[in-house]
């Protein structure tokens, strides 16, 4: 620190001592490139250069460390123009003449994107739309050309950074750049007089007019249908900009371009947002393809300026684009990021599979069991063994999807492994469940007698094993060796689903398809011969019991053959065909098709084996033959000691 002292006297004044304390010691920025030497906590400014108006800023911090320049560098075109809107009321000529005026010279000035594609440049251009639409004067259908033109510049800047610099633009309404930019281009149409049939366009921003009744027209492709009884409704579409805005839904994207309606008469300048009971049908483009099982979501801004679910409803995923709304204003159509999310069906599924894991084990522990009392006939040999096969088929496909239930915690190539397992164990299963419907098919038609153990059982491991190996062999090569993304997903671990016959999952449907449709029929036969002893019967009251009781096997033999049979399965099918996004009658399928599907290893015990009658009587005579050594070893005793 140094002190300096300075005596200054004369006649008439007492000395005096001025003191001049400099800390040299205190931090600041060095000075560098153009900026000078400045101290710790103050901020540098210097004077734009070239054809720029306005200031450089860069902060100096507390320790002396220089922070990150900032400009506020404008066009000088925008610069002199923005000025220009300070005072358009103040000076000579008509307001809208002048305003119409800087309209022109706004749209000379943005013609050049690169010249304007900075924060401080578009700032100022949405500030002079803001500034213009503020004098509340109107404008005649020349004037909007260039409004259109020059608002269609400004949307030319495709960078969202310089749309949303971090900080809204309009502070005092807490507006971004792009909200407070759709404002006032809606405001000065709305201060436009535009004839019945109009159309003003540009390359990203299109105004239409139409009358009631019976307006219905399109911009950028976009169809738009207003009822009302009279006056004039202007339609604009604006491209690019709801990538600008700022995020609408927070587990939505946009997924179309912005549409604004209003409503107002051609001699009149206020705007009727509210059209009380009259309706706004749009009609989007989408922009990228909804995927399956997504919801669209229409939103509507309302009064002021937030973006609302409310007061539109979305056409469903069979008129995908379409929204109904009651009221004008800005619409637009987004995409919901996750599929919809079905409430405790995970939970069902994982359950379903642990008690289907556990049953089949059951099942498979019975049949070892009671395995030479139930298999004395060719026909019933053969029977158990598809039903063995298919058990064992179905549980290997379940440990595999249950040890990949969690695809963010395995690896991918575990993933993999469970992917190719689950397609070749649940084809093999329905395979199997094909041999058996033949072998009913051909009881039905034949007798058993007629068929060779040997051969009948060659044929079906060849069908139940080999037919599963080959598709799944063909499959896994075909698509790029197994690869994610294009064999399996490793978001769900399973066969991948692009589009309509697009995707690995087609090699496993298709004969599951063929398959269940084979099954039905084969089950229909059954069912029809079942049905044949009640015709010719006598009449009175034997016919009535008859055909009860037929009515009785008929039903039994529903409930045994559904599991086995994989019927369940028309669910599946709809829930592929159905989607999500359509409502109950998709989640009704889901949720029933997750239950049958889960839960089948119990239904197969329940019917093939607790349900058999044959089966539970082997199954006593095995438990009654292992205790019936130590009853009469206790019946002896109780004899000797009543002779004694």
């Amino acid at each position: 620190m140094k002190c300096v002292f300075s005596n200054r006297m004369n006649q008439t004044q007492m000395a005096s001592i001025e003191i001049h304390i400099i800390n040299v010691n205190r931090p600041r920025c060095q000075a560098g490139e153009d900026w000078p030497v400045t101290k710790a906590g103050f901020t540098a400014k210097l004077r734009c250069e070239g054809a720029r108006e306005g200031f450089r800023l860069r902060e100096c911090d507390k320790n002396g460390i220089w922070g990150k320049e900032e400009s506020e560098c404008v066009n000088r075109d925008l610069f002199s123009i923005a000025e220009r809107t300070q005072v358009i009321d103040k000076g000579l000529g008509a307001v809208f003449r002048n305003a119409a005026k800087l309209f022109s010279r706004l749209t000379i000035a943005t013609n050049n994107t690169e010249s304007i594609s900075s924060v401080s440049n578009l700032n100022a251009s949405v500030n002079i739309l803001s500034n213009i639409q503020n004098l509340n004067t109107s404008f005649t259908e020349f004037t909007l050309d260039e409004i259109v033109k020059s608002s269609s510049n400004i949307l030319d800047i495709p960078s969202p950074e310089v749309w949303r610099p971090g900080q809204p633009i309009d502070a005092q309404n807490n507006l971004s750049m792009a909200e407070l930019y759709l404002a006032s281009v809606e405001q000065l149409i709305r201060q436009t007089y535009i004839p019945k049939k109009h159309t003003s366009e540009a390359s990203n921003l299109q105004i239409k007019t139409c009358e009631f009744p019976g307006c219905r027209d399109n911009v950028f492709g976009v169809n738009v249908s207003v009822d009302g009884k009279q006056g004039v409704v202007t339609m604009a579409g604006f491209k690019n900009l709801v990538n600008f805005l700022p995020p609408i839904q927070p587990d939505a994207d946009p997924n179309s371009i912005v549409v604004t309606v209003s409503v107002g008469g051609k001699k009149e300048r206020a705007f009727n947002r509210n059209l009380g009971s009259s309706e706004v049908l749009i009609q989007f483009k989408l922009t990228n393809p909804r995927p399956r099982n997504r919801e669209m979501k229409c939103v509507a801004m309302d009064a002021k300026g937030k973006w609302s679910l409310d007061p539109c409803v979305w056409g469903g995923p069979r008129n995908e684009g379409s929204c109904k709304c009651k009221f004008s204003s800005a619409f637009a159509l987004l995409l919901s990021r996750n599929a919809v999310n079905l409430p405790a069906l995970r939970e069902i599924t994982y359950v379903g599979l642990a008690i289907s894991i556990a049953s089949l084990v059951s099942f498979l522990m019975i049949e070892c069991l009671v395995w030479k009392a139930v298999t004395k006939s060719v026909g019933l040999y053969l029977r158990h063994i598809t039903l063995v096969n298919i058990s064992v088929s179905l549980l290997i496909g379940d440990c595999s999807l249950f040890a990949s239930a969690f695809p963010g915690v395995v690896s991918d190539l575990w993933c993999q492994i469970c992917v190719v397992l689950q397609h070749f164990f649940f084809l093999a299963q329905f395979c199997w469940m094909f041999c058996l419907s033949s072998l009913l098919l051909y009881q039905t038609m034949v007798v058993w007698s007629d068929l060779s153990k040997g051969w009948c059982q060659g044929v079906c491991y060849s069908v139940g094993y080999g037919a599963p190996f080959l598709i799944v062999t063909f499959t896994f090569v075909s698509h790029g060796g197994g690869a994610e993304g294009e064999y399996y997903d490793a978001h769900s671990c399973w066969l991948t689903h692009h589009s309509m016959l697009k995707g690995s999952f087609y090699s496993f449907i298709i004969p599951v398809g063929i398959i269940v449709f084979v099954n039905l029929f084969s089950m229909a036969l059954v069912i029809v011969k079942l049905l044949n002893p009640v015709k010719g019967l006598g009449p009175g009251g034997g016919e009535s019991r008859s055909g009860g009781h037929a009515a009785i096997r008929v039903l039994r033999s529903i409930i045994i053959l559904t599991p086995v049979f994989g019927v369940t399965w028309i669910f599946g099918f709809a829930s592929v065909a159905l989607d999500l996004a359509e409502g109950m009658a998709a989640s009704a399928a889901y949720y029933i098709f997750s239950i049958c599907n889960s839960f089948q290893g119990l239904f197969i015990l329940l019917t093939a084996s607790v349900g058999e009658k044959m089966v539970r009587d082997a199954l006593w005579k095995r438990f009654s033959a292992t205790r019936r050594p130590s009853s009469t070893k206790e019946t002896s005793t109780v004899q000797s000691s009543m002779e004694d």
